[in-house]
């Protein structure tokens, strides 16, 4: 067995050079991932306060990889923006709090939480701001993330149901035989089905960014138009994508069945701007079509004269039907989680790629009719909603006691912040400082049932330990993210690609907060990896929105 671990150790360090020489940085990322996700603490660990772990190792080596590659003139030197400085501020902070308290409690474990939690996705945030992207490079990490929620899709329902043969690594189907925690849900390699359901979320959207590539290809006329100059598009096409990408009003020659002049795609509402489709309808009617720039509402369809033997075809493809079934298993995969936050997000990153990509006068009866199912049937199955059993040692009445424990612990967060506002009782010192607070009566809440628990909520998390400082450096950090992703989203200039990192970065930051309302995900395994790794995919991008029309930095 030892020379089987030896030769599988040598033939994984080959494998991993060579994703990170051919790779690049990206695949080194991505590499980091599946790594913490798969085979981080329970499948193989030194022992220490820190363990070295292979997701660790590798993220040595990436680092190490990137200032490589920027001494070599691979990688991309990005300026430092606000979020990058908010980012180092809150870093600081969260050291400083931490050894200004008891940093040697449970044997330096405030220092590894600190490492872990923080300073570890942080590098890889570093990592993914400088990496040169381009649309194969973005393919990369939708494909990569794509096929991740295959796996994590699959391993959750084969755990569900026993499937243990389609279940690796072998620790999950172990760690069930032995009644571990949340036995009986779809736990996923990261055995927490908080974790699993984050991870799910993000990959899950990153499937979704596949949709308008898959989609079938119009069949040609075969008597081309002359305006359309053999198969690229030259001519007039071009000409026509040139006016349609000025930042003012683009004349295009008036005659029988055309418009006289079409707003910029940036100007109006929506992706395709003000009236887009209208103009679009007009232009498709004329006798010298041109195409529109593809964007949210709108499809870019190459014009085809209609005549003999022509058929323009908007039915579904194979790959956009596939797609479409296998969202029904990441469906179930969410499902399977047993975790009420968990469905909320799955369902609302659904809500995200399939609203900010419908046109304007879809979205409110589409959207609108979703809430109110989803409102009816909250109300019509709410006890059923607050106590169902799914862990195989807890009973319902257990499920139910988790959501009468959010005020009690919600209690305690009050009463700390209250004594400590501005800087907290300390970064991971809230086990012990939180027992001070047991004994007060006058919630009339049994505060004694928080004793055992951590904070249900990453805000109250961050408050308790880090006060108002520690919590608004965190929530700064995380608007500018939003923002830099939306304006990315919604600068219809840019090449899909680019905006479709925004929107990814928009689903699985709201994954994220939705899942953190109810658990402190900054303390769940590889969440935050997973969320500072697309915020700096992202934040790599964000020169593009501030580089004039046509232009690429």
């Amino acid at each position: 067995m030892e020379t089987l671990g030896v030769v599988a150790g040598i033939v994984a360090l080959v494998a991993v050079a060579v994703i990170f020489f051919r790779g690049g940085l990206m695949a080194g990322c991505l590499t980091v991932l599946v790594a913490g996700t798969c085979f981080s603490v329970p499948f193989y660990k030194t022992e220490g306060a820190l363990p070295l772990t292979a997701d660790r190792l590798l993220l040595a080596l990436l680092v190490a990889q990137c200032i490589i590659w920027r001494r070599w003139g691979l990688a991309e030197r990005q300026p430092l923006g606000k979020p990058e400085i908010l980012l180092a501020a809150f870093l600081a902070f969260l050291t400083a709090s931490t050894f200004t308290h008891d940093w040697q409690l449970n044997g330096c474990q405030p220092v590894a939480w600190l490492i872990v939690n923080y300073m570890m996705p942080a590098a890889m945030y570093w990592v993914a701001r400088q990496i040169r992207y381009s649309e194969r490079t973005a393919l990369l990490l939708f494909g990569g993330l794509a096929l991740f929620v295959v796996y994590l899709a699959v391993t959750s329902l084969a755990e569900y149901f026993k499937a243990w043969w389609l279940v690796y690594p072998t620790y999950i189907a172990t760690t069930a035989a032995e009644k571990a925690e949340f036995v009986g849900r779809g736990r996923g390699p990261l055995l927490n089905p908080i974790a699993n359901g984050v991870l799910l979320a993000a990959c899950f959207a990153a499937a979704l960014m596949w949709w308008p590539r898959l989609k079938a290809r119009t069949q040609r006329s075969p008597h081309p138009s002359p305006l359309l100059k053999g198969e690229g598009t030259t001519g007039f096409e071009t000409i026509a994508n040139a006016l349609l990408r000025s930042p003012h009003l683009n004349p295009l020659p008036k005659g029988e069945g055309t418009t006289g002049f079409l707003p910029s795609p940036a100007r109006g509402r929506g992706a395709g701007g003000e009236g887009s489709e209208t103009d679009a309808n007009a232009l498709l009617r004329s006798p010298h079509p041109s195409p529109l720039p593809e964007g949210e509402g709108t499809e870019c369809r190459r014009a085809i004269p209609e005549g003999e033997g022509t058929e323009c075809r908007r039915a579904l493809s194979i790959g956009q039907l596939a797609l479409a079934a296998v969202t029904l298993l990441f469906l179930a995969a969410f499902f399977c989680t047993f975790t009420r936050s968990v469905w909320m997000g799955g369902v609302l990153v659904l809500a995200l790629t399939v609203g900010l990509a419908l046109p304007w006068n879809w979205r409110l009866p589409l959207l609108g009719g979703g809430l109110a199912a989803a409102v009816l049937l909250t109300a019509t199955h709410w006890d059923e909603l607050l106590a169902f059993k799914r862990d195989e040692a807890l009973t319902a009445d257990k499920t139910a006691e988790s959501v009468e424990l959010r005020p009690i612990l919600a209690t305690i967060a009050w009463n700390m912040f209250l004594d400590r506002p501005l800087f907290g009782c300390g970064y991971y010192q809230y086990k012990t400082e939180h027992l001070a607070y047991l004994s007060d009566r006058c919630s009339g809440l049994p505060l004694e049932r928080g004793r055992e628990f951590i904070q249900h909520n990453v805000a109250l998390s961050l408050l308790t330990e880090t006060g108002l400082v520690g919590l608004g450096l965190f929530t700064a950090m995380l608007g500018f993210w939003a923002r830099n992703a939306w304006r990315l989203w919604r600068d219809v200039a840019l090449p899909l690609w680019a905006r479709q990192t925004g929107l990814l970065l928009l689903c699985a930051l709201a994954a994220y907060l939705l899942n953190g309302m109810f658990h402190d995900v900054s303390v769940v395994p590889m969440a935050n990896m997973t969320l500072f790794f697309l915020a700096g995919a992202t934040a790599a991008l964000r020169p593009l929105t501030r580089a004039p029309l046509g232009v690429t930095p």
